[in-house]
């Protein structure tokens, strides 16, 4: 039982940020498995929690929560990073200057 609690778990974590469409259904079938509080299937989450010691809605609760990251992964278009804040002072690179020769045979 704790197998099928620990493969709802991953594909949930593991595919959550997923783009293909195999996975995105594995990640929402495991969205629905988590959520759902039926008892009357044997396997259900909420039984199987009982099962093993897991209250199921803590469980639920922190992995349904949203994060940081899955809200970023929300986005629908890329972020944009000026490459002008990236760009180095030519002048700083002392390895293009040869100064890193003029140290070493000092």
């Amino acid at each position: 039982m704790l197998a099928v609690l620990r493969d709802a778990v991953e594909c949930y974590q593991k595919y959550a940020r997923a783009r293909d469409a195999d996975c995105r259904s594995d990640f929402k079938e495991a969205r629905r498995w988590i959520a759902s509080t039926d008892r009357e299937w044997l396997f259900s989450c909420e039984n199987i929690c009982e099962a093993v010691g897991i209250d199921p809605s803590h469980l639920r609760a922190s992995l349904l929560k949203p994060t940081p990251l899955m809200r970023s992964a929300r986005r629908k278009s890329p972020r944009i990073v000026s490459l002008e804040k990236r760009r180095v002072d030519p002048g700083s690179l002392g390895a293009m200057n040869g100064e890193i020769g003029e140290a070493g045979a000092a």
